[in-house]
């Protein structure tokens, strides 16, 4: 999917591990990573950070800027997406009077620059803040506590089937191929894996897990004695 294409990550705001997360996507897709803007044909920078602040150095090389929306819809769609809705234009910089400095001999980037081997999940976990299946683990973590401590024991259940055969599988996950080769993982759940190892994350934590009913549920589960039925009462009440 991503032949010839060689991307650099601006780490403004874009954590180490979701860099890590879409590197390693790009790697299995075809695509290269590289350690500097001027080699990339594109450079992916995170949708919410402020792009006025972004160095000019960014488009040296005439890549395409483009926000990390752009290679979600890539990934997720399994097709090279239209560029232009997240294109990020070059900001205008205010004149400023130079002032004069040492004459300085460019030279282009070494070759050393382009990564086009094992990267960030295919690399060993000490290579990076966790490991990817340390975050899928953690995202499906919190879904199957949710759903125990609202008294789901059946969606619980599946979470932790999942969980139990990722940690069963004892390398890292970096295709769908693999997640669905999994016993005990389904469609269903291989996608939701599949959208960790893309985006970072699971949207399904975000609308279930860190609501305000979830978090006053948590805190009452949290209290010796007191099962899902008891919690999820008190919450009623309250």
């Amino acid at each position: 999917m991503f032949k010839n294409m060689k991307f650099y990550f601006h780490p403004a705001k874009l954590t180490r591990i979701r860099r890590n997360l879409f590197a390693t996507q790009v790697v299995n897709h075809g695509g290269q990573v590289v350690l500097s803007s001027e080699v990339a044909t594109h450079v992916i920078v995170e949708e919410t950070s402020d792009h006025s602040g972004l160095p000019v150095s960014l488009w040296a090389g005439d890549p395409v800027v483009v926000g990390t929306l752009w290679l979600s819809q890539c990934l997720k769609k399994q097709a090279v997406q239209d560029q232009q809705p997240y294109v990020v234009s070059q900001p205008i910089q205010k004149r400023s009077t130079p002032s004069p400095e040492p004459p300085t001999t460019s030279k282009k980037p070494a070759t050393s620059d382009v990564v086009v081997e094992k990267y960030a999940c295919s690399q060993s976990s000490s290579a990076s803040d966790a490991s990817c299946n340390a975050v899928v683990l953690s995202q499906l973590r919190r879904l199957a506590d949710t759903y125990r401590a609202r008294g789901d024991q059946w969606r619980a259940h599946g979470y932790e089937k999942a969980i139990s055969a990722i940690r069963r599988h004892g390398k890292e996950i970096t295709s769908s191929e693999e997640v669905a080769s999994l016993e005990g993982v389904g469609a269903k759940m291989a996608s939701k894996v599949m959208e960790v190892l893309s985006t970072g994350k699971i949207r399904k934590v975000e609308e279930l897990c860190e609501t305000e009913e979830s978090r006053v549920l948590d805190l009452f589960s949290g209290i010796w004695g007191a099962g899902p039925a008891t919690a999820n009462a008190w919450v009623i009440e309250r």
